[in-house]
């Protein structure tokens, strides 16, 4: 009787023990099949933003460098004493990544002097500079800067970059070339008197300035100081000088000297002088 007892009791132990791995099991495949585990929303995220070409050099896979002119190593573009304007290629040195068209959007800044521009009749290629409103005296570097852009294909957004242009400009001295004239005054009578356009042959450097003549530095002699041989004056419209007969009858030549002048950008005077010979023809 002992004996069954103790049999069936290990009975017992077996089976909740096998029970319990039974519901364990149950338990572990009801988590698997109907229980995921907790997600929370991601603290990451893209920022999108629009392009602005003022700002970037970059829009999609487009990249543009602008580069300093006319190279990235210094130097500047030589603007001749004698030109008023040159063209200037600065698209050369700028570089889109993929290749694509370029122009000159803009002018940026302006030089400390003469004016920076788009050229004309170069479809936006080229930058203008011009001496218009230059002091005469304003010789030596300057600079200008200039936006540049590309030309997008379908789809694409425009990108632009800046680039600074260094010049040097070289001003011509400015001059007065008075030349020395001769004329023949025919009668030599006391009194008679006669217009010399003495500017004629005088000109500026560069030329195209007006001239006047701007006063009387000698007056007539025969060049060995033998007395009064008549007089030069001013003409009112200041384009030329009267040489008047009067005093010494001698008929030999007398000669008188003037000066001719301009102003240049600044208002200052420049001059130059020539003498003028007369002859006084008795025939």
């Amino acid at each position: 009787m002992d004996l069954v007892v103790s049999f069936s009791g290990a009975g017992l132990l077996w089976h909740c023990f096998v029970v319990s791995l039974l519901c364990v099991f149950a338990l572990c495949l009801c988590l698997s099949l109907f229980c995921k585990p907790n997600t929370y929303p991601s603290t990451s995220f893209t920022h999108s933003h629009s392009f602005n070409p003022l700002l970037n050099q970059t829009a999609g896979d487009v990249t543009l460098r602008a580069v300093d002119d006319p190279n990235p190593n210094g130097g500047r573009y030589i603007i001749a004493s004698d030109q008023a304007s040159q063209s200037l290629p600065v698209l050369d040195n700028d570089v889109a990544t993929p290749s694509r068209p370029l122009i000159v959007n803009r002018i940026v800044s302006q030089p400390g002097f003469g004016i920076c521009s788009i050229t004309p009749g170069t479809e936006a290629k080229e930058v203008l500079y011009t001496r218009a409103n230059f002091p005469s005296r304003a010789n030596g570097s300057t600079s200008c800067r200039y936006e540049s852009c590309t030309i997008p294909r379908q789809g694409e957004e425009r990108v632009c970059d800046t680039a600074t242009i260094f010049l040097q400009v070289n001003t011509p001295t400015l001059g007065v070339d008075a030349r020395n004239d001769e004329y023949f005054v025919n009668p030599p009578l006391n009194g008679v008197s006669r217009r010399l356009d003495v500017l004629n042959n005088d000109s500026s450097n560069p030329p195209g300035r007006p001239l006047r003549v701007d006063g009387i530095t000698q007056q007539p002699n025969d060049g060995f100081n033998t007395g009064n041989r008549g007089l030069c004056e001013v003409t009112a419209d200041r384009q030329a000088i009267v040489y008047r007969r009067q005093g010494n009858l001698n008929t030999s030549p007398v000669f008188c000297s003037y000066r001719a002048c301009t102003n240049d950008n600044d208002d200052e005077e420049v001059c130059g002088t020539a003498r003028v010979t007369i002859r006084l023809d008795c025939k």
